[in-house]
């Protein structure tokens, strides 16, 4: 009876060890999971910031530019009466 109540409990302590190893396996795996899963949702922040950035700057330049057409179209204008002025004088 002895010999079998040792068996079990070396048995036991067996199994108990095993199990808390590959609990922690797992627990690190996961954690090495979510440390991916985060560094992907930053990368991914970082991206659409930046792309944030550029349509802001080509927003920007738009309207630069149409700024400038529209200064060029009122300089063709004014040149247009200029002529106009001109030839009837």
């Amino acid at each position: 009876m002895r010999v079998v109540l040792i068996r079990v409990v070396l048995i036991w302590v067996v199994l108990v060890r095993v199990v808390r190893v590959r609990l922690l396996r797992v627990r690190v795996l996961l954690v090495r999971v979510l440390l991916v899963r985060v560094v992907l949702v930053r990368l991914a922040l970082t991206r659409l910031a930046l792309m944030k950035n550029v349509l802001e700057n080509s927003v920007r330049v738009f309207w630069w530019q149409l700024g400038y057409l529209a200064n060029v179209c009122w300089v063709v204008k004014e040149l247009e009466l200029l002529k106009d002025v001109y030839r009837l004088v």
